[in-house]
């Protein structure tokens, strides 16, 4: 599994959720945060040298996905904001001590 994997299928669980739009969105977090979880980020988050704007941080990935509708921005969005705030937590890459969130 890779943190890429891991928004592929937090996308997918999200669009298969069946409750209210606002509870999937905070669950694709959720998700994320569990399917990040045994992974070894050491060399993904090290790759990750270069955020200048943190508040877009996964905006080109998502892109190149074909997210364009808001329900998959969302859950997009807030995968890649997990991964962000996983390799912050483990002190990693570019995001060393700092929050991807502004």
């Amino acid at each position: 599994m890779t943190p890429e994997r891991c928004v592929d299928e937090a996308m997918a669980w999200t669009a298969s959720c069946h409750g209210i739009k606002n509870l999937c969105d905070v669950y694709t977090t959720r998700v994320m945060e569990e399917c990040l979880k045994p992974l070894e980020l050491t060399t993904y988050c090290g790759q990750l040298t270069e955020i200048e704007t943190i508040a877009r941080f996964g905006q080109q990935e998502c892109l190149a996905r074909g997210v364009r509708r808001a329900v998959s921005a969302n859950s997009c969005s807030s995968a890649y904001k997990a991964i962000g705030e996983a390799c912050a937590d483990k002190g990693r890459g570019a995001h060393q001590g700092k929050s991807v969130m502004p």
